[in-house]
């Protein structure tokens, strides 16, 4: 049940957000990259951002505990970055063509 806990929604939120500003960030600088790649690059990076936290918090940080259950969250959050990234360009898509 270790999945379940509060902090958990908090790690999920975290990479949602960051995967999300991260790839509109770089679409809006290089609008010439396929948007596909960016959004691997940005998925990508919060895995390992997730990742090497959570190896600083069990090797580095003495006060702190490394957790898979969190790594878990921190992933399942760059996903969800991507859903919602996807959710706001299929609507801003629908948006163009009524137009």
């Amino acid at each position: 049940m270790d999945l379940f806990q509060p902090d958990k929604i908090v790690h999920l939120l975290m990479f949602g957000v960051y995967v999300y500003l991260f790839a509109i960030g770089v679409h809006k600088s290089y609008p010439e990259k396929k948007f596909n790649m960016i959004l691997f690059a940005a998925v990508i990076s919060g895995i390992f951002y997730g990742g090497l936290s959570e190896l600083l918090q069990k090797y580095v940080f003495i006060s702190r505990n490394c957790n898979i259950y969190d790594f878990i969250a921190n992933t399942g959050g760059c996903f969800t970055g991507v859903a919602a990234i996807k959710i706001r360009f299929r609507k801003a898509d629908c948006k163009s063509r009524n137009s």
